[in-house]
């Protein structure tokens, strides 16, 4: 699995487009600010785990991640998510830890391929 799903992004950015490009790199800078954040909460959680907290987190991740085509983290947030749900949600945290990494790469991706 790819890290970002291009043909995703290309259904609402022409890669071809110089206005497009434009418009994509100010909002992957939004997207970029808002990883951060959301990782940065998931390791605190992870430290002091919140069931509902880490419910709400995977929950925001998996939406944002499916609308910019992130597929490996928009997997790995439905996987969390899912054990979240069941009564050994603490398992979940294996998942979560793998989140960082993920969007490194991801994001390293996304600078490359954006020239930003």
């Amino acid at each position: 699995m790819e890290n970002i799903n291009w043909e995703r992004v290309k259904t609402f950015a022409d890669l071809n487009d110089p206005s497009d490009i434009e418009w994509l790199k100010g909002t992957v800078r939004e997207l970029q600010e808002n990883m951060e954040i959301k990782i940065n909460t998931i390791e605190g959680l992870i430290l002091e785990p919140n069931r509902e907290s880490l419910l709400s987190i995977c929950h925001q991740i998996k939406g944002v991640t499916s609308n910019f085509g992130l597929d490996k983290i928009n997997d790995l947030s439905v996987k969390a998510e899912h054990i979240l749900k069941t009564d050994n949600w603490m398992d979940s945290i294996s998942q979560l830890k793998l989140f960082k990494n993920h969007w490194i790469d991801a994001n390293s991706e996304l600078i490359k391929k954006l020239n930003l």
